[in-house]
């Protein structure tokens, strides 16, 4: 009688078998979910750099007076203003302002079709844009130490980031050669997205936590569950998403 004969062999070889599957589906399932992570934490560079844009296009008093607070699943920029008489003054120049953001949106592959603006979530200057000993009066976390541009530059990129500005980059000078916009804008954005790149390794060498929802590493997390400002905002308006 051979081994294959006795009672059981086939249901060992089956065990066996199914264990296979499962370690590979085991593997298979960890190898997406890191594919996926990193994929939704580019997403969320991508909007933080987008988002710091808005600095670079509006003027004064604008920028002490309106916030970027998220791009909406409709691709609609929603800013928050400090009240009606800002969201008007804006609003008159809305095709200005799309299209000075638009070239950046297309570099960084974000649809961007609008902008609406929001009266109810306005917040003053964030701790970080305070001075520590007036944040600290006013009850707030003073801001956290920031790099200089010297410790900026010395950061290495690794190469899915020099992938990705290098990426950017060649959208950004698509974008120029179509006349969407001007050699000097593109070399801004570019500057911006590869400070983002630079800030996040920074943050994540002198020990800054990530965002629980994203992975973004932040300057500062929000709420009881340690979310980035995004994801943050996002939770404040749509609490059930």
């Amino acid at each position: 009688m051979s081994d294959s004969d006795l009672p059981g062999a086939d249901q060992g070889k089956t065990g066996s078998v199914k264990r296979r599957s499962r370690a590979a589906l085991t593997s298979l399932s960890s190898i997406l979910s890191k594919v996926i992570g990193r994929f939704g934490l580019e997403h969320r560079m991508k909007e933080h750099a987008f988002m710091s844009m808005w600095t670079e296009i509006v003027d004064q008093p604008f920028k002490d007076l309106s916030r970027p607070l998220f791009l909406d699943s409709e691709g609609n920029l929603v800013v928050a203003v400090r009240d009606g008489a800002v969201a008007q003054e804006l609003s008159f120049h809305r095709g200005a302002l799309l299209k000075k953001l638009a070239p950046f949106a297309h570099a960084v592959s974000l649809k961007l079709t609008g902008i609406r603006f929001d009266l109810k979530h306005f917040k003053e200057p964030l701790s970080s844009d305070l001075d520590p000993k007036f944040a600290l009066s006013l009850g707030r976390s003073p801001s956290q130490p920031k790099p200089s541009d010297s410790e900026l530059s010395a950061i290495e990129l690794s190469e899915d980031d020099f992938n990705e500005l290098e990426k950017l980059k060649l959208n950004l000078a698509t974008s120029a050669e179509q006349g969407d916009c001007d050699s000097a804008t593109s070399q801004r954005i570019a500057k911006l997205y590869e400070r983002e790149l630079r800030m996040r390794l920074w943050r994540e060498e002198k020990g800054f936590q990530s965002c629980t929802k994203c992975g973004y590493v932040d300057s500062r997390l929000y709420g009881a569950s340690g979310q980035c400002r995004l994801c943050h905002v996002l939770a404040l308006i749509s609490p059930v998403s």
